[in-house]
């Protein structure tokens, strides 16, 4: 019998940093920020849900949770259009840089097809 907790845990773990097969495009495909820098490592890219990122005048805002460590370590902001290439896979993505415990933007993707 497998351990509850333990499946509980191997759920959340992969939906909480959401990096796997659905991101791999970004790693894959040598997205960089403004600064160079890779977009994507092992475990800072996340999909959005819906309720997690809205268009706002000029772009999106968004609002969301990654977990890092033990901890989970709370991500918002706003993103201009300028900022936000399409993501390959319709959906929104938002990677991150993890900073003295903090997670800040580093790259962002959007649906097609906006909010």
């Amino acid at each position: 019998m497998i351990n509850s907790a333990v499946l509980a845990g191997v759920v959340i773990s992969s939906v909480a940093l959401a990096h796997g097969p659905t991101e791999d495009w970004i790693r894959e495909g040598g997205y960089r920020d403004e600064n160079g820098h890779s977009c994507c490592g092992e475990q800072d890219c996340k999909t959005l849900g819906d309720k997690e990122v809205r268009e706002i005048r000029g772009g999106y805002a968004f609002s969301t949770v990654f977990q890092w460590a033990d901890r989970s370590v709370p991500l918002a902001g706003t993103v201009p259009y300028s900022e936000a290439p399409p993501s390959l896979d319709g959906k929104f993505h938002v990677c991150v840089k993890f900073e003295n415990g903090e997670a800040k933007r580093r790259c962002f993707f959007a649906s097609v097809g906006g909010v």
